[in-house]
């Protein structure tokens, strides 16, 4: 399912309408739009992307899907033949990042830990 135009994912909250009306009474037609903001979230397996009306979000009625998820996969996949460290940020404050869970490139501490150090 993709991404609903103004309708919360979880409580199908969706546009009010209803009148201006002026101090001489005069209606006009307007809207009433919810609070929508777009989460990665994790449905049925997969992380997907919904709108969800910020009530529902503070209220903890869905939970975010983890952000880590490219460094999960950059852990499994790096061995001992493989590079231990990738140049991480612009050109003018680069950070060295450890990828490799038996030792930390940049500082060599044993027992490999995702931290990034300052080239």
């Amino acid at each position: 399912m993709g991404i609903q135009r103004n309708r919360c994912y979880v409580c199908d909250k969706g546009v009010a309408f209803g009148n201006n009306v002026s101090h001489a009474n005069n209606k006009t037609r307007r809207t009433w739009k919810p609070n929508l903001q777009v989460v990665r979230t994790v449905i049925e397996g997969k992380v997907e992307k919904v709108k969800v009306c910020t009530r529902c979000l503070n209220a903890g009625k869905i939970k975010r899907a983890p952000r880590g998820q490219a460094v999960a996969w950059l852990w499994s996949a790096a061995g001992p033949s493989r590079r231990s460290w990738r140049m991480v940020g612009s050109s003018r404050s680069t950070w060295l990042t450890s990828t490799s869970p038996d030792h930390c490139g940049p500082c060599g501490e044993a027992g490999g830990h995702l931290v990034r150090h300052k080239k």
